[in-house]
């Protein structure tokens, strides 16, 4: 846990975070931090407080069609098309899908 100090900023208050911290976080200055409400507190992240439960249903989805994904991710041929790559998957069937 980190100690902060509140200081005067303008006719605000405000934090100031040590370079190893954003470091850490993996932000810097001009960037959005969330200060979300917790059981225990606050925390401050750089991720939206929604983040977590995105990350949680994408997972899910990877999990239940792995070896879609998986077949996709070897058949498929990255082939330049006006300046860009298209994913070009092939046509053999898979498996089914729910």
């Amino acid at each position: 846990m980190l100690k902060v100090k509140l200081t005067t900023i303008g006719n605000s208050v405000g934090i100031i975070l040590q370079k190893e911290t954003l470091t850490k976080m993996k932000v810097s200055k001009g960037d959005t931090l969330f200060l979300a409400e917790e059981p225990e507190g606050y925390s401050l992240s750089p991720y939206h407080n929604d983040f977590k439960k995105q990350i949680e249903i994408a997972e899910g989805v990877m999990n239940k069609y792995r070896n879609a994904l998986h077949e996709l991710a070897n058949d498929s041929i990255l082939s330049p098309k006006n300046g860009r790559f298209i994913i070009a998957p092939s046509l053999k069937p898979i498996g089914e899908f729910e």
